[in-house]
């Protein structure tokens, strides 16, 4: 076949004309809107999308205010490594029963900053579950000066509460060790900081999994608002990037149960 050849006008006769007109009658009258019910369709869809966008609006303006530009911004996008819901396989856990899980937007005047204080109220709560020291009262006892704890204030606060530790550092820093610590008994307050974090943030791990050929560890995180429709509980972080992440803050806490 060949494309941009001269193209001679067809041949059209009167009756060919005629056969191929389209006749219509008086009155008669094109009308392309779309039938009622598809246009009932069309008015639910976009009332849904408009209240969709509405919710999501509001999460959004809410991690601002209350999670900071972390939270805000995976409200956006979420990280790859970082996943709920995922099926994983060949798991070992030491998650206790019962809620205790924290969301961090929900702790007060500086719930933006709460990351480890909140992972310490669910690490004490997981030791004891009768514990009722809350996140605002940690922040009370270590205030910080307002801003996120250190890994000091962090071992203080521990100390405090007579929660017996290991700090893993350097070449402790591994997914071998951290699988070790786990099946030994305990939960680690992982700090770490990404690519998108000037702060940084923390998880409490409580377990681990393999997904395909990659190892997955299982934490709960605090900041409840990286999700629409879920909170950070039982979310999967991806060994190796979470292990880059770690570095850069350089330690992790594992805690022991009573």
């Amino acid at each position: 076949m060949v494309y941009n050849s001269p193209m001679q006008e067809p041949h059209t006769s009167a009756q060919d004309t005629a056969s191929d007109s389209v006749h219509i009658a008086p009155g008669d009258h094109w009308d392309d809107a779309p039938p009622p019910r598809r246009r009932a369709r069309a008015l639910v869809s976009l009332l849904l999308a408009a209240a969709l966008l509405l919710w999501w609006g509001a999460a959004l303006v809410r991690a601002l205010l209350a999670g900071g530009g972390y939270a805000a911004w995976a409200l956006v996008i979420r990280p790859l490594w970082q996943r709920d819901g995922l099926e994983l396989t060949d798991t070992y856990t030491n998650d206790r029963p019962g809620d205790y899980y924290i969301n961090q937007l929900d702790t007060g005047a500086y719930a933006r900053v709460n990351c480890l204080p909140a992972c310490m109220q669910m690490a004490l709560l997981w030791r004891d579950p009768g514990s009722a020291m809350t996140t605002a009262q940690l922040r009370a006892q270590w205030p910080a000066a307002g801003r996120g704890w250190t890994l000091p204030v962090l071992l203080e606060a521990r100390a405090a509460h007579n929660a017996p530790h290991t700090l893993r550092t350097g070449e402790a820093l591994s997914a071998a060790q951290m699988q070790a610590d786990l099946q030994d008994g305990a939960v680690l307050i992982v700090p770490y900081a990404d690519a998108r974090s000037t702060t940084g943030h923390a998880v409490l791990v409580t377990g681990y999994g393999t997904a395909g050929d990659a190892l997955w560890f299982v934490a709960h995180d605090p900041d409840g608002g990286q999700a629409l429709l879920r909170t950070g509980a039982g979310r999967a972080f991806r060994a190796r990037e979470l292990l880059g992440c770690m570095r850069r803050v350089g330690a992790y806490v594992a805690l022991w149960a009573p």
